[in-house]
């Protein structure tokens, strides 16, 4: 049962990200994922990030990375990831208001990712954009699915 259900999450993930595989996803778009699947793009998004800046300087790229996946003992997110959700939820407050001009649809994840990694490291490189970091993450292998056993057969 466990399995169809990731299967059925992997698939509609499949699905969103389809939509959208070299562009950046909007709020809207990534609230409706499921917890799992917001933490997983963000993640994905992230690994872009480090990688592309580390091409221009390593010592951010690191400080970044340390931001981002080190979680303190006992803690269920890292500090920059807790910095990029409540970055989020500020973004989700500011469209209640009838007068504020956009929704959430018009706020990429990208651009949030980017504004709490500039907080940490300062101004990115010019050629950095969040088409840098955006796309769909990569499907992971099922691990429990054994691939077909080889044959045994020794030539000689």
């Amino acid at each position: 049962m466990f399995h169809t259900a990731r299967v059925a999450g992997a698939l509609a993930l499949a699905v969103i990200l389809a939509d959208v595989p070299a562009q950046a996803l909007n709020l809207k778009t990534w609230e409706a994922l499921p917890d799992r699947d917001q933490i997983q793009y963000v993640s994905g998004c992230v690994a872009r990030l480090v990688i592309a800046l580390g091409k221009t300087d390593n010592k951010r790229a690191e400080q970044l990375r340390h931001y981002f996946g080190d979680k303190a003992t006992g803690a269920k997110f890292s500090q920059g990831m807790l910095d990029l959700l409540a970055r989020i939820v500020r973004v989700e407050n500011m469209t209640k208001d009838p007068d504020a001009g956009f929704t959430l649809s018009d706020i990429e994840v990208e651009d949030q990712i980017l504004k709490a990694a500039v907080a940490k490291v300062g101004p990115m490189p010019s050629g950095l954009t969040r088409a840098t970091i955006s796309g769909p993450v990569p499907a992971k292998p099922d691990f429990q699915q054994a691939d077909k056993p080889r044959s045994s057969t020794v030539k000689k």
